[in-house]
């Protein structure tokens, strides 16, 4: 519900994380269109500072929030240089995809 997801971002510092090391495009094996919502992830553990929640390992049907710096408290995601996308993780045996709510742009 919009209440749990609004109480749940307000410990944001305090939750398990772990870095992207790769996000491609999901690309169907079969004729049917391309989701542009859809993305292939591989994650690894962070090393560059102390997580007070420890290592997250995806789930299927979690919620998570895509961010390209740490966020220790709710108010940095406000900030003008700070983008944000929340996803669905979709786990498929090995492999884990999430599904976005908005397409996520290259920043170069």
């Amino acid at each position: 519900t919009r209440a749990s997801l609004c109480s749940g971002l307000e410990v944001v510092g305090e939750a398990p994380a772990c870095e992207i090391s790769h996000l491609v495009p999901f690309k169907p094996k079969s004729k049917r269109p391309q989701n542009r919502l859809c993305y292939d992830i591989l994650t690894r553990g962070i090393t560059t500072f102390k997580n007070p929640g420890g290592d997250y390992e995806p789930k299927s049907a979690d919620l998570v929030l895509l961010t390209n710096t740490r966020v220790k408290v709710v108010h940095d995601l406000n900030t003008a240089e700070e983008q944000f996308v929340i996803a669905s993780v979709l786990k498929l045996n090995d492999e884990v995809r999430l599904l976005t709510a908005k397409e996520i742009r290259d920043r170069k």
